[in-house]
């Protein structure tokens, strides 16, 4: 998943975007050696155009990208297990498994 990303979008005013920032970090701490997925975060009001390049209406809004296309768009708040369960999907997903 070399070219694959997670961008999630979130703003510092919004209790649930950053609620939601934490959880995915930990979830990223106990599968980050097995997906080799970029992680970035994004605060909406700091970068205008990347949230309109994919469409981001709201936060939190986290999104799975491989070579620029949205593989998943997930919207609101998650917990560990829902955000665990939809990488190691993705992953399947990319990989064509």
């Amino acid at each position: 998943m070399s070219d694959s990303e997670i961008i999630f979008f979130y703003s510092h005013y919004h209790p649930g975007s950053l609620r939601a920032k934490i959880v995915l970090s930990k979830a990223l701490d106990k599968i980050a050696s097995k997906l080799k997925l970029n992680f970035r975060s994004v605060d909406v009001l700091n970068e205008p155009q990347l949230c309109e390049k994919y469409c981001v209406g709201g936060v939190p809004t986290t999104l799975i990208v491989n070579k620029n296309n949205i593989v998943t768009k997930l919207l609101g708040e998650f917990d560990e297990s829902e955000i665990l369960l939809l990488l190691k999907q993705t992953e399947k997903k990319i990989r064509g498994k």
